[in-house]
């Protein structure tokens, strides 16, 4: 599998629990530039056969009509006989019935919306600019032109009740996407951290919450009715190969004897001076740190890792260990993680990465 990120850095304001690189002071001329840029380093990989591309941010909807359709063209001149998934991100408040059919038009099959929520009092306290009828009327085109949508949704919020919690994702859960994604608001992923009190009883209520209706938890974060999973992510947790495109974007590639990664400078003015400019270049030939690497983010996924990984490693302690912690469990040649486990994971990864 070979992935294509895409980096289009604009939102019209910066979310406070935002870590993702993106400006919100900008012209047209600067996106103009940006776009020239991004078609400039998308021709040398015309030859690449790519499975999936994401379009991410940033909020990729900001751009007007004239600038998503030539972002989109660039993407169409690649050789796309493999692709086999084309996500776009989204915000309620900047797509509409009409960039939602150039989406169509230009081969996009997957939509992802940044919901977060339900009520307006808590997007105004996330520093959202939506409301929540603009939700419904996103999805009600999504819906109208047949797209596969993913919603976004975000929990452990300060202040906000857990009710309110529960409220938004039967709303969200009523309007049948085929596929949610629930993050922790103190955390870049959900599940990650040692909750206190009831805490955890809530957060395994919501995975039992979501299983009810439908969506099997498939990675830490992530839920999925069967068959809609993010082929583009799991390429991520599985360590696979990845071309990240635009400012800020990160790119990876296997080799026989090493792992290469590298990423572009998070500056907008840098990368339209250069799209060709790379910085944080790294070489990684030790197989051990390889399959370390492939073993803390390969458990991220429910279906776990192989058994041989821990095997090659030398860290069968660690693992008996972890299982009578009750934090992982060996399945035949799968190790995953218990259901108490995913409560643990920033825990279990510490553990393996401080004694292996």
């Amino acid at each position: 599998m070979l992935g294509l990120y895409i980096h289009i850095p604009f939102c019209k304001s910066k979310c406070k629990y935002c870590g993702f690189f993106s400006i919100s002071n900008f012209d047209t001329d600067i996106v103009k530039n940006y776009l020239h840029a991004i078609e400039k380093e998308l021709s040398v990989y015309t030859d690449y056969l790519f499975d999936t591309i994401y379009i991410g941010g940033g909020t990729p909807s900001v751009l007007d009509y004239d600038e998503l359709e030539n972002l989109l063209k660039a993407i169409q001149k690649l050789n796309l006989k493999k692709l086999k998934e084309f996500t776009f991100e989204a915000n309620p408040e900047s797509i509409d019935e009409t960039k939602i059919k150039i989406l169509k038009d230009c081969g996009v099959s997957r939509i992802s919306i940044g919901v977060q929520s339900l009520d307006n009092n808590v997007l105004q306290f996330l520093g959202r600019i939506h409301q929540v009828k603009d939700v419904y009327t996103c999805i009600y085109f999504l819906k109208k032109h047949n797209f596969n949508f993913n919603v976004d949704v975000i929990f452990d919020i300060p202040t906000v009740s857990y009710k309110k919690i529960y409220n938004t994702l039967t709303k969200l859960c009523d309007l049948n996407p085929n596929h949610i994604s629930a993050y922790s608001y103190s955390y870049d992923t959900a599940f990650l951290s040692e909750y206190k009190g009831d805490m955890k009883s809530h957060l395994i209520e919501i995975v039992d919450f979501l299983k009810d209706r439908g969506y099997h938890r498939y990675e830490i974060s992530n839920f999925a009715k069967k068959g809609y999973e993010s082929l583009h992510n799991i390429t991520y947790w599985k360590m696979g190969d990845f071309i990240g495109v635009g400012a800020a974007a990160h790119s990876m590639k296997n080799l026989k004897n090493c792992r290469v990664r590298y990423s572009h400078p998070a500056e907008v003015k840098r990368y339209i001076e250069n799209s060709f400019c790379f910085d944080n270049i790294e070489i990684i030939r030790d197989e051990k740190e390889i399959l370390l690497e492939n073993l803390v983010f390969g458990l991220r996924l429910t279906s776990g890792v192989e058994l041989e990984i821990f095997k090659k490693l030398d860290i069968l302690d660690l693992l008996s260990y972890l299982i009578k912690k009750g934090y992982l469990e060996n399945n035949e040649d799968r190790v995953c993680l218990t259901k108490k486990g995913t409560l643990f994971l920033d825990y279990v990864q510490e553990y393996l990465y401080s004694n292996s």
